[in-house]
C-alpha cells in the first residue's frame, strides 16, 4: 500500500484593498501609538498649540468695533487687511467680536 499524498493548501491573499474604514483604523492607531512613544513630539504637536488655543481664546488680541454690527467689524477686518487677503493669504480663521459679546 502506497501512503496518500496529502497536497498542501494554496495560501493566497484576497486580491483588492482592505475596507476603508479598516485602512483608517489602522492609520491612526499607527499615528497614535508612535505620538504617545516620542513624549517631545506630543508636546510639539498636541499640548503647546492647545495652551496657545487656550490663552489665545481667553484674551483679546485686538479691541476695536465697539457698536459695530458683526457683518460691519468683518467688513474692517477686510478692509484692514486689504492686499494680503488676495496675494498672500489662502487660509484666515478670524474670531471678530466685541468685549460685549
Amino acid at each position: 500500500m502506497t501512503p496518500d499524498v496529502v497536497e498542501a493548501p494554496v495560501f493566497a491573499p484576497s486580491p483588492g484593498a482592505a475596507p476603508l474604514r479598516r485602512m483608517i483604523a489602522a492609520q491612526a492607531t499607527l499615528e497614535t501609538r508612535t505620538l504617545l512613544r516620542n513624549g517631545e513630539q506630543l508636546l510639539l504637536t498636541l499640548v503647546i498649540p492647545l495652551l496657545l488655543l487656550a490663552a489665545f481664546g481667553l484674551e483679546p488680541l485686538v479691541n476695536f468695533g465697539a457698536g459695530m454690527s458683526r457683518i460691519e467689524r468683518q467688513r474692517a477686518v477686510n478692509h484692514a487687511l486689504g492686499d494680503l487677503l488676495r496675494d498672500r493669504i489662502h487660509a484666515l480663521a478670524i474670531r471678530a467680536r466685541a468685549p460685549g459679546e
